[in-house]
């Protein structure tokens, strides 16, 4: 409960809130930390200083608009972002975490986070956007999204590595509320993700995948894992995904699949389409299989795309081996194979066969091609869809290259425009630098709900419920896996109802103030509220 004279205080700050602030946090502003910032409105900009680590145990509860988000910007300091490190304090409410999102319409960016015991960025809003940070270091989830309020999120320009555990707990782990937040999209793009300590590296439940322009390696199980609901989930709409423009390599100490798509039970598979265009695959000595389908996928894509092994010995299927029931029907072409694979579906023609692609330089990993490449002007310009289950709101085109490393926000590689398009992750030619795949060009396309997608890069669809509090209670269905279960830590008014905003507390909640207009100019403050996980399925 919140302290007469704290509330007395936030509210002699009510007349300030009407224009948005610039909040500025470090050792010697008047905010040393982020916990000590009380109150925030739509539009305000949050300045962090640099080159200082912060305590975890971030809370951000205030929600901004489509056309004025908060953003929560870490400002390097002699080149250093700020560091936002540990969790909340055991016990609390914000026992486990790192820095929370749980409003809409949020931007947080330029910062440095890490070493939080349950996850190092809880993603419990919608539209919310991480871009131009590093998650590193997180003994279980690096970033995770709750199953209830979470709606779309975008990553972009971030790293991740050094995160997971088993065979639950992942370097990114995205899932979203399709009942709250109908036709969400998870969109990550520009982003470097290797080294991962357990689970996959990237895993997405959301409706809607838009997976581009990454660099992803080194992942425990899984690279890329896009599946359905959990079980008890069985009127989940549709859940699709497009994987276009990636470096992909299968590294991973257990030889598990590559890719895998599909249900995660075989009552709550929604039957998803996939589409994957101009990927570079890498395997290093031997996976289980490219793609293995888990239960059903309705529709499988597959153009453009490089498969190589580059060491090892014996043969990599391209389907795995699993639980697919169902029919899944396939189309694609131009792809090119190398030795070691087999298996590729008859309806995927005009398989280029080799044994060396061209790539720069192989053993460095530099995937990108000599003149001399056997990849140039082989690809298909326009890759059909599957008439009868078109794939929605496609790609036109690749438009960035992935990269190695974390790149400056906004200074991702175009991918030139030259003769007919290359196979793979990369184009031969001279590659421009800006925009970073921020600014989608040409029209909004939609997905199957008629929200709008934003396919091409760019700010997340604009949010279909009104920002602030839903004033739901959330639920723990799989059981109290990590906290005392089902509290009420404060009396917030978030919808005018006079109702308390409860949750299951499964996986550790956190603590701050948040100011919210509703009608007729009064300003209610949100605090102290749980966030509401569930213990999360194996991969």
């Amino acid at each position: 409960m919140v302290a007469a004279g704290v509330v007395a205080g936030l509210v002699g700050l009510i007349p300030t809130l009407a224009h948005a602030a610039k909040i500025q946090v470090g050792p010697t502003r008047t905010f040393k930390t982020l916990h000590d910032v009380k109150t925030i409105a739509a539009g305000d900009v949050i300045e962090v200083d640099g080159n200082v680590t912060y305590p975890g145990g971030v809370y951000i509860r205030a929600s901004g608009t489509a056309a004025a988000p908060v953003t929560i910007r870490g400002v390097k300091v002699n080149g250093v972002r700020p560091k936002v490190s540990g969790s909340g304090a055991a016990g609390g409410p914000v026992e486990g975490l790192g820095f929370t999102v749980r409003a809409d319409n949020v931007i947080v960016e330029g910062f440095d986070i890490t070493a939080s015991t349950s996850a190092c960025f809880l993603h419990k809003g919608h539209n919310v956007t991480l871009r131009d940070s590093v998650v590193h270091d997180c003994p279980s989830h690096g970033l995770l999204s709750a199953d209830d309020e979470s709606g779309s999120l975008t990553l972009d320009t971030v790293e991740f590595h050094h995160s997971g555990q088993g065979d639950k707990r992942h370097q990114i782990y995205v899932a979203a509320d399709e009942t709250t937040h109908p036709g969400s999209v998870f969109r990550m793009q520009n982003c470097y993700v290797h080294d991962g300590n357990g689970g996959n590296n990237v895993k997405s439940r959301a409706e809607r995948n838009e997976i581009r322009y990454n660099w992803i390696e080194g992942a425990y199980y899984h690279s890329i894992e896009l599946i359905g609901p959990d079980a008890g989930e069985i009127t989940a709409p549709r859940e699709d995904g497009e994987v276009v423009g990636n470096v992909v390599i299968g590294n991973g100490s257990q030889k598990w699949h590559l890719v895998r798509i599909g249900g995660d039970e075989e009552e709550t598979s929604t039957r998803g389409r996939y589409r994957f265009v101009n990927n570079t695959f890498v395997v290093q000595d031997k996976a289980a299989s490219v793609i293995r389908i888990a239960f059903e996928a309705a529709t499988l894509e597959f153009y453009n795309n490089v498969l190589y092994r580059s060491t090892g010995t014996g043969t990599t299927p391209f389907l795995g081996i699993g639980d697919q029931v169902g029919t899944t029907v396939y189309l694609g072409g131009t792809n090119w194979v190398g030795a070691g694979f087999s298996g590729i579906p008859a309806a995927i023609t005009g398989t280029i066969t080799g044994t060396d692609p061209g790539f720069e330089n192989t053993a460095g990993k530099d995937f990108r091609l000599k003149s001399t490449s056997a990849l140039i002007d082989k690809g298909t310009d326009a890759p059909a869809t599957i008439a009868s289950s078109p794939f929605p709101s496609p790609l036109a085109a690749p438009l960035f290259s992935p990269a190695s490393s974390l790149v400056v926000y906004g200074s991702a590689l175009a991918r030139p425009v030259s003769g007919k398009r290359d196979i793979g992750a990369y184009e031969f030619g001279t590659a421009s630098t800006g925009g970073g795949g921020n600014t989608p060009p040409g029209a909004t396309p939609t997905n199957d709900a008629g929200v709008p997608s934003t396919s091409d890069g760019g700010v997340p669809p604009a949010s279909t419920t009104p920002p602030g509090d839903p004033g739901s209670t959330g639920s723990n269905q799989n059981g109290d896996a990590n906290g005392p279960g089902s509290q009420t830590y404060g009396a917030s008014d978030p919808d005018g109802t006079g109702s308390a905003d409860t949750a299951s507390d499964a996986g550790g909640c956190s603590t701050t103030s948040r100011s919210s207009s509703t009608a007729g100019g009064a300003l209610t403050l949100l605090i102290v509220v749980a966030a509401s996980l569930r213990r999360r399925k194996a991969a």
